[in-house]
C-alpha cells in the first residue's frame, strides 16, 4: 500500500515543506516588522535602511545601512577596518535581494530590487587539502567562475579578493578584476577590501564609487559606528584592532614602533620615486650632467696624455652638444 502510494507521499510532503517555509517566512516577517520589497524589471537597486535578517534579529542595537545600483553606480569599493562590519554589510545586502527574489518580505523601510538572473559571491577563506587546493587557488577557482558566468543582471559580492598571496599580486589581481567588471561585465558589485589602492578607481572607472565604514576615534581607541558612509578609509586601525582583542600591551607598543618605520622608509621611498620622475620630466639634462662629472672624476690626470686629455674633452663636448648620455 505504501509502495503503491509513493509518489503521492512524496508530492504531499514536498508540498507541507514548502507550507511549512512560506508560514516560517511569515511569522518571521510579521514579528520582526519586515516590509514587502517592490520587485521590478529594471537594472537597478534600491534599499533603504536594510539590516541583516539574521544578525539583527538577536543585536537590538543592529544599525541599519541603505544601498543604491545604477547604471552609474554599480561597483562599490567598501574599505574600512577588520570589525567595522563591512563583511556583515555586504552579506546583507545579497540576502536582502535573495529573500526579495523567492517572495519573502525583508527587515528594511523600503525596497526597490531590480530582477538579478544570479547572485555570486567569493566569501571567506578556506583550502581544499582533499584536491590538493591552497586557499589563494580555491579564491580564485571562485573568481574565475564569476567571470566567466556573470552577466550585468547578476549581483557579484567580493570579500577581500587577493589576500591570500603578496600585496602587490592581490593588488593587481583586483584591480584588474574591477577593470573586467567596469568594462565588460557591469554587474552590480560590491567589494570590500583593505587595499587602499583600489579607492583610486572610482577617478578611472565608470559605474566605481567609494564607500567606507565609519570609524569613531576617541583618544588613543576608536569606535566602531558600523554606518556605510560615502568616501573612503585612510587608516587600517589594524593595531587599534589588535588592542581592542587583548593583545598583550608591549606587543602593541613594538608593533606600533615598526609601523612608524615602515611608513618612514615608505614616505622616504615615495619621495625618491616622486624626484626620480620630477627629474625625468623636469631636467632631461640632468643624468647627461651627472654621466659627464662621473666621467671627470674617473680621468687620472697624472698618466693622461695632452692628446688623450683633448679627445676625452672633445669627446665630452660633443656629448653635450648632442645631449645624449655617454658611454665612453
Amino acid at each position: 500500500m505504501v509502495v503503491e502510494s509513493s509518489n503521492r507521499i512524496e508530492e504531499t510532503a514536498r508540498w507541507v515543506g514548502v507550507l511549512d517555509a512560506i508560514q516560517s517566512l511569515a511569522v518571521v516577517a510579521l514579528e520582526g516588522g519586515w516590509i514587502k520589497p517592490e520587485v521590478i524589471p529594471d537594472y537597478s537597486i534600491e534599499i533603504e535602511e536594510g539590516k541583516h535578517p539574521v544578525v539583527s534579529s538577536f543585536n537590538r542595537e543592529f544599525v541599519p545601512n541603505s544601498v543604491k545600483f545604477d547604471r552609474d553606480n554599480f561597483i562599490h569599493i567598501i574599505t574600512g577596518p577588520n570589525m567595522s562590519g563591512k563583511s556583515t554589510f555586504i552579506r546583507q545586502v545579497g540576502l536582502l535581494v535573495l529573500l526579495s527574489h523567492v517572495g519573502s518580505f525583508i527587515p528594511a523601510t523600503s525596497a526597490r530590487i531590480g530582477v538579478v538572473d544570479a547572485i555570486y559571491t567569493r566569501i571567506g577563506s578556506a583550502d581544499y587539502l582533499s584536491k590538493g587546493l591552497s586557499t589563494f587557488m580555491v579564491e580564485m577557482l571562485e573568481v574565475a567562475n564569476i567571470i566567466n558566468n556573470a552577466t550585468e543582471r547578476s549581483l557579484i559580492i567580493l570579500d577581500e579578493v587577493g589576500r591570500g598571496t603578496s600585496t602587490y599580486d592581490g593588488i593587481s589581481i583586483a584591480w584588474s578584476l574591477c577593470e573586467k567588471v567596469s568594462r565588460d561585465i557591469k554587474a552590480k558589485t560590491l567589494f570590500s577590501t583593505h587595499y587602499h589602492e583600489l579607492t583610486t578607481l572610482e577617478e578611472e572607472l565608470d559605474g566605481v564609487k567609494n564607500y567606507t565604514m565609519y570609524v569613531l576615534e576617541e583618544k588613543e581607541s576608536i569606535r566602531f559606528m558600523y554606518r556605510v558612509l560615502e568616501g573612503k578609509a585612510d587608516k587600517s586601525y589594524g593595531i587599534h584592532v589588535a588592542k581592542l582583542v587583548g593583545i598583550p600591551e608591549d606587543v602593541i607598543l613594538r608593533a606600533q614602533e615598526i609601523l612608524v618605520k615602515f611608513e618612514s622608509e615608505k614616505d622616504i621611498k615615495k619621495g625618491l620615486d616622486d624626484y626620480s620622475i620630477f627629474e625625468e620630466m623636469i631636467f632631461p639634462d640632468l643624468k647627461e650632467n651627472y654621466d659627464i662629472m662621473k666621467k671627470l672624476e674617473e680621468i687620472d690626470i697624472a698618466n693622461t696624455t695632452p692628446l688623450q686629455a683633448l679627445n676625452i674633452l672633445n669627446e665630452l663636448k660633443s656629448g653635450i652638444k648632442c645631449k645624449k648620455n655617454l658611454d665612453i
